[in-house]
């Protein structure tokens, strides 16, 4: 239960959750379901949670007015899931910046104090969570690399991410990158799970091999789904918009607007 953070996360969605109870709205109630069943997942066999990731898509993908699966996955998902690696990649070595050697990463606790209070980062290393600010955290990030002992992999790897993040053409070359990974990821997952579909031979080593994938496929579709049901938006308009928002990242980092401001076009506008 220490792992649990169901009951923070309802905390910090009160204001949006409460108007909503109890859940009378069809379509709310629809969106509950589907959380329950991913969540559900991870009770279940390999080739069973595939399945079940499966369903949510296809449900959102209907909630999204798009009539191709293919499509809604290509056009709506593959985006995002780049940007996301990227997004959780800043916060990884953010992270580890603090977590690694003897409990932090620093070489001392001087300066692991001024990295833990400077107020850019706005680190908050609560019990149980911890929250960053991402853009903090990107336009430090050769700065937290110079506080890092020597030869760590924690240096290392702030150092990478400030290369890969330099410029804006650097971080859009990047996100292509992880694009080209999610194409092939989602290949290998679409012949297994026609395998499973049509009865062919799927052993539980394949499908859990593609799982964390497939799991992340469908966080990626139902998060969205359910924030927008929160707002009260219409939902095709609401993935419409993310996907536009999304394009404008690419082509804004293209164009050669930094990483720090081009990925994070919510923290401007009042949310995450």
């Amino acid at each position: 239960m220490s792992e649990d953070h169901t009951a923070d996360d309802i905390r910090g969605m009160a204001s949006k959750l409460g108007p909503h109870l109890p859940l009378n709205d069809p379509q709310m109630r629809q969106a509950a379901q589907l959380l329950i069943w991913l969540r559900r997942t991870r009770e279940t066999w390999g080739p069973g949670r595939l399945v079940l990731c499966d369903r949510i898509l296809e449900r959102v993908c209907e909630w999204a007015g798009v009539a191709n699966r293919r499509r809604f996955i290509e056009e709506y998902l593959r985006l995002p899931w780049a940007v996301e690696r990227v997004r959780t990649e800043i916060a990884g070595a953010a992270w580890q910046a603090l977590n690694t050697h003897g409990g932090f990463g620093t070489a001392d606790q001087a300066t692991f104090e001024e990295i833990r209070y400077d107020p850019e980062l706005d680190f908050d290393l609560g019990e149980r969570r911890w929250t960053v600010n991402l853009q903090g955290a990107l336009n430090k990030a050769e700065w937290m690399s110079e506080h890092m002992p020597e030869g760590s992999h924690v240096r290392a790897r702030l150092i990478r991410l400030k290369e890969r993040t330099v410029t804006g053409q650097a971080t859009a070359t990047w996100i292509r990158e992880l694009a080209g990974e999610f194409d092939v990821l989602e290949r290998r997952a679409r012949r297994i799970r026609n395998a499973l579909i049509h009865g062919g031979p799927v052993g539980d080593g394949t499908a859990e091999g593609i799982l964390p994938f497939a799991e992340s496929l469908a966080v990626e579709a139902i998060y969205p789904a359910v924030e927008g049901q929160l707002e009260g938006a219409d939902l095709v308009d609401y993935f419409l918009d993310r996907r536009k928002r999304h394009a404008q990242i690419l082509a804004e980092l293209t164009s050669g607007k930094p990483a720090s401001e081009a990925l994070f076009w919510r923290a401007k506008n009042g949310g995450d």
